[in-house]
């Protein structure tokens, strides 16, 4: 009877987590229609309920990208959309080494970079999560050593 209850309640927290899923679904409409600021809202509430999310960290990381571009000629924070969409890119691949799309914008992040600063810092600052990473995340990102 208790074991029951156990895997009734463990059935049901597996359902709320990665199925009923509704802020990072909403998220994902969101910013297919382009709406960046709630769709950035409803990954973090995924991100909130289940920190190993590594698809709302995917889309974070797409939200912040767009932003930047949105915004690349009036915002000041432009910079900083870069290196948030960077950073929840990693995270990503930190949390599902297995999900490449992670690692390919991280490389066309730093490769579209035409600030050379800022591509420096987006270099150190990938190198230094990888620094602290698995080896099959450290050969995904091996591009790095050509940089």
């Amino acid at each position: 009877m208790t074991i029951t209850i156990i895997l009734v309640i463990i059935g049901f927290i597996i359902y709320w987590i990665f199925i009923k899923d509704g802020a990072y679904k909403q998220g994902v409409g969101e910013l297919k229609s382009g709406d960046f600021h709630k769709a950035y809202g409803n990954f973090h509430k995924t991100i909130r309920k289940n920190p190993k999310h590594f698809m709302a960290e995917f889309h974070l990381g797409l939200c912040c990208k767009h932003q930047a571009e949105l915004f690349k000629e009036t915002d000041t924070n432009n910079e900083n959309f870069k290196i948030e969409a960077l950073n929840h890119f990693l995270r990503a691949s930190e949390i599902n080494p297995n999900f490449l799309k992670s690692n390919n914008l991280v490389e066309v992040l730093i490769a579209s970079e035409n600030n050379n600063n800022l591509k420096q810092e987006m270099i150190s600052i990938t190198k230094n999560k990888i620094d602290k990473t698995t080896s099959a995340i450290k050969e995904q990102y091996s591009w790095l050593n050509r940089i």
